[in-house]
């Protein structure tokens, strides 16, 4: 019977305990990863660490957390938004229209904790000389760094 409470799939205790073992988010740079309690202050923390250049701006996703904004302007960097795609991902025409040569970093968000494809974005960051700086801070049910 539709609805009925047997035909939803159960969730195991052992499918719990397989979510929680720890794996690295990035298993090449692991020994390079950082971990923080508040992705704002990751935010800040990284873009406090940038070379002082001519570069003020940061690019971020159009939907995004409000407190990034936030650390963005404390850190001394002006925002500017690209946009994103109906699945999340983001929109590459409008990220390389908004890369210039005031681009220092540009940051992704793995929205609800699903990584998105970066490889095209990252050529077109790295090209540009900016640096990449992905959020992470909803992927907790997808790695555990202790």
């Amino acid at each position: 019977m539709p609805g009925s409470v047997d035909s939803h799939t159960a969730l195991r205790f052992g499918d719990i305990a397989t979510l929680l073992r720890p794996r690295n988010l990035l298993p090449d740079d692991g020994a390079r990863a950082q971990y923080m309690l508040k992705a704002r202050g990751a935010i800040y923390l990284f873009l406090r660490s940038l070379p002082s250049a001519m570069r003020d701006e940061v690019l971020l996703p159009a939907y995004h957390c409000p407190t990034m904004v936030y650390a963005i302007e404390e850190a001394g960097f002006r925002p500017v938004y690209y946009g994103i795609d109906d699945q999340l991902g983001i929109d590459l025409a409008s990220l390389q229209t908004a890369l210039g040569p005031k681009t220092a970093a540009v940051i992704t968000v793995n929205y609800f904790g699903f990584p998105m494809p970066l490889v095209d974005a990252a050529v077109a960051i790295r090209a540009n000389g900016a640096m990449l700086l992905e959020d992470c801070s909803h992927s907790f049910l997808q790695a555990c760094p202790l």
